[in-house]
């Protein structure tokens, strides 16, 4: 047997199998190769237990394949392995958010938040959240804290502006528009374009 062209007798241990495992799989992702990145995400959990980055990855490769449930037990499983793993419950909200499950979404946002809150990808999700929910303040709110923590977030000032357009606040919604193209948004450039 072989591991992407290595004898499996080259490996000194189950754990090192495993980290090239892994490795193979993010390569798979990289190319598209979603089966292929699950069977090595799914192999190296064989070779080491509570692995809870292949268990993380291999919930990625599942959302893509949109096997929500199934996401959301490799993700558990990452919480079991690590209660306070942040990625874990942020990216429970992103899938809650998906299925239309907005409170579950929030709370598990505010746990992610509560362990890490300089994470500025959070405030951008769960402010996206928030506009799904209608919370149009609350979604200004988060999408200006992603700014303040990544100043360079060209996705923040895009999603505030659609916020913006929403509260019918225009020149914010244009000035973060023009933000966002100058970091070169071109979706940013293209809604200045059609609002002129």
């Amino acid at each position: 047997m072989k591991v992407e062209g290595k004898e499996l007798s080259i490996y000194e241990s189950q754990e090192e199998l495993a980290k090239d495992l892994l490795e193979d799989g993010k390569r798979h992702i990289s190319q598209g190769d979603y089966q292929r990145a699950y069977d090595c995400y799914s192999d190296a959990m064989i070779h080491k237990k509570d692995f809870k980055e292949a268990y993380y990855l291999r919930s990625v490769v599942l959302f893509v394949l949109k096997r929500f449930k199934d996401v959301l037990d490799d993700l558990n499983e990452c919480l079991r392995i690590d209660p306070e793993y942040a990625e874990a419950f942020a990216q429970i909200g992103f899938v809650k958010t998906e299925m239309g499950d907005f409170d579950d979404a929030l709370s598990n946002y505010a746990k992610a938040l509560d362990l890490n809150p300089t994470e500025s990808r959070y405030y951008n999700d769960r402010g996206y959240l928030k506009k799904q929910m209608k919370d149009y303040q609350g979604a200004m709110v988060d999408y200006s804290h992603a700014i303040e923590i990544q100043p360079n977030d060209f996705s923040a000032y895009f999603n505030r502006a659609k916020v913006r357009s929403l509260l019918q606040d225009m020149p914010g919604a244009k000035g973060d528009l023009q933000k966002a193209a100058d970091l070169g948004f071109a979706p940013a450039i293209i809604q200045l374009r059609l609002m002129s």
